[in-house]
């Protein structure tokens, strides 16, 4: 879908309800003017911080539910206008949960410390004396770890060293061990040259009191601080209550966000503002028409040389769904056309081809049919779902034409368990036994989609203005590959007329190529040369039509695995062990071989329309419309809007 660039002239008067109309009509994308603003952006940020965290404290310790079906709020137009009073309220509760946080970090902080004392207390808990020692006019006492020495010997090393020292062990713990220490003031320096000798490390602990005293003490400050910390906890639970507020709030305080940005970003004069930015063309009417009745002006602009307008898809029901598969790749750029239509056909049944199994199939149907098209997710994430839908549908289709379900699941469950006369059989082409025949089908459907992509090349080289272009460089290539195509197809069935005719036009292509390749050349013997030279890009293409044979291998593996996880499963027979036997492995096997080979398939299915279908006539580049509109985490304002 184009845009059209347009520009509003706005009276200062009437800009916040212009800004509000917009925000509301969520149609019309606001490019930044750098014009500078009137409100404080800044303000709001760290207002919608204070929220945020308001909401995240109060879910830390009053949860609510909330999963992958979590949905947004739908919020009535009295909610969008959100009154004093709850505003009131609402900033009062995030007060109120703020302050009761920052004291809990505080307290925990505290306690913090405290478990930490009390953990290196209770290793000296059976020394009967305060560690830092009762203080005396001559003595120092102190406590820590040092090297483990036996007694006899320490107190060999202390006579030694001539040092008035007494130490009195307190705990061996492996190879350290703890001490505690008197020695007298005029000795300090020899004491803890003697004490760095055994490796003397003092502890942090500094108490006028013993161990056990001081635990007691701190023990009755650690009750003091949880009680309160209780306290705290039942204000911010209390606060919790008014979260539908908070919330309210915070996304009142992102549309709020969203309308100062907008506004900043329009250029103004004293009296006027004007709002530059790009609408949808087939909307253009119906909004210059609102706007006009509202007072403003509207001018549609004519885009700068080279400037790049923003690009929106489109699509019905069964295209859209494969939109973010393009997005992901890049947007259209303003030669290309929309991709989505062709390219959705060709992911559909090639998805199928590859995970091909129609029991997986028909669970996917299931499940992504009931995620994408019930109420149970909000539209934005139905999408997905829609799309894996459409696979399961393709990928059911192509299990029926190699007669796969859950593998050879049938068939094995009728010879363990029955008389081995049913099974589920094959309508089109057997993988495993034909897996030539499926080989030369699936290079077939590659060549159809490089065709593909090579026509809509010559149109796109066409309606540029570049007709020599699309008829030497891409036209030539067309009647090279697809002469060969039915050249190969004549030659397999046996119609002879069909092979002559394909390749006269293969050769009829070639020689266009060999007289066009080098037609920027003055030099005829240059222009043959190089137009020979350009014969080389044959094998480029052999390579990319060569690279569908994935299509074979993956729906191959499909179908092996899911019939190999069925044989294992049968192992024990017809028996209620067995059965049991059965049904777990089968759970186990098929789910993981679900999980595998869906993931291999979406990654190979993106792989060929990246890089074989899309390089081949997709510019790309492109920036996606971003319309102003009402984004929002918590609330759905959709019945506020005006289109």
């Amino acid at each position: 879908m184009k845009t059209c660039k347009i520009s509003v002239y706005v009276m200062e008067k009437q800009i916040n309800e212009i800004i509000e109309f917009l925000h509301k009509s969520e149609i019309m994308e606001i490019t930044d003017t750098k014009s500078g603003g009137r409100e404080k952006i800044s303000d709001i940020e760290n207002e919608l911080k204070r929220a945020d965290k308001a909401i995240d404290v109060a879910n830390r310790y009053k949860p609510i539910k909330s999963g992958f079906f979590r949905k947004r709020k739908k919020a009535a137009h009295t909610d969008y206008d959100m009154d004093k009073k709850q505003t009131e309220a609402a900033r009062g509760a995030i007060a109120q949960i703020l302050k009761a946080c920052s004291e809990l970090e505080e307290n925990n902080d505290e306690l913090g410390r405290i478990n930490l004392k009390l953990a290196q207390l209770e290793e000296y808990k059976s020394l009967e004396v305060p560690l830092s020692g009762i203080k005396t006019e001559y003595t120092k006492a102190i406590a820590g770890s040092c090297r483990s020495v036996d007694s006899e010997e320490l107190s060999e090393k202390i006579s030694q060293s001539g040092i008035r020292l007494f130490c009195e062990e307190i705990k061996r713990t492996g190879r350290d061990m703890l001490i505690w220490c008197v020695y007298f003031k005029e000795d300090e320096a020899k004491t803890f040259e003697f004490l760095g000798e055994l490796e003397f490390s003092a502890t942090e602990i500094n108490s006028q009191t013993t161990p056990k005293e001081e635990i007691s003490r701190l023990m009755a400050v650690k009750k003091e601080l949880e009680e309160r910390n209780d306290g705290l906890i039942k204000k911010i639970c209390s606060a919790a209550k008014c979260r539908r507020n908070i919330e309210l709030y915070y996304d009142r305080l992102l549309l709020k966000k969203e309308k100062a940005e907008a506004l900043e970003n329009a250029a103004s004069t004293e009296k006027t503002y004007i709002l530059t930015g790009y609408v949808p063309r087939e909307h253009v009417d119906r909004i210059a028409g609102a706007l006009k009745s509202r007072g403003c002006a509207v001018m549609h602009e004519e885009p700068e040389e080279g400037e790049m307008l923003p690009v929106a898809f489109r699509n019905n029901a069964f295209v859209s769904p494969v939109e973010e598969i393009t997005a992901s790749y890049s947007m259209p750029s303003k030669h290309d056309i929309d991709p989505n239509p062709v390219m959705s056909v060709f992911y559909y049944w090639f998805f199928g081809m590859m995970f091909s199994d129609a029991g997986y199939g028909l669970l996917m149907m299931l499940v992504c049919g009931v995620l994408g098209f019930s109420q149970l997710l909000e539209r934005e994430r139905r999408k997905m779902f829609k799309m894996f839908f459409a696979c399961g549908v393709s990928t059911t289709l192509w299990g029926i034409a190699y007669g796969s379900f859950f593998g050879d699941l049938i068939g094995t469950v009728s010879k363990t368990f029955g008389n081995g006369k049913t099974e589920f059989l094959p309508v089109l082409i057997d993988p495993v036994n034909q897996a030539l025949e499926l080989l030369i089908i699936s290079v077939a459907f590659g060549m159809v989609h490089i065709l593909t992509a090579l026509v809509i090349k010559f149109r796109n080289e066409w309606s540029m203005g570049n007709k020599s272009g699309a008829v030497y460089d891409v036209g030539s290539w067309i009647a090279v590959l697809a002469g060969l195509s039915v050249f190969a197809a004549g030659s397999a069935i046996g119609w002879q007329v069909a092979a002559n005719l394909g390749l006269g036009i293969s050769i009829v292509g070639a020689a266009l190529r060999v007289a066009t390749g080098g037609r920027d050349k003055k030099s005829p013997v240059m222009r043959i040369f190089l137009g020979i030279l350009s014969l080389y890009d044959i094998t480029t293409f052999v390579g990319d039509i060569l690279s569908y044979s994935r299509l074979m291998a993956l729906g191959l593996a499909t179908g092996v695995i899911a019939s190999v996880v069925n044989v294992l499963g049968s192992l024990g027979g017809n028996s209620p062990v067995g059965v049991i036997m059965f049904v777990l492995i089968s759970i186990f096997g098929h789910t993981l071989n679900f999980a595998i080979n869906m993931l291999g398939a979406y990654v190979h299915t993106n792989r060929l329309q990246y890089v074989e279908f899309y390089q081949k006539f997709y510019e790309g580049g492109g920036r996606r419309f971003k319309p102003f509109r009402l984004e929002t985490k918590y609330f759905d304002f959709s019945d506020s809007r005006n289109f």
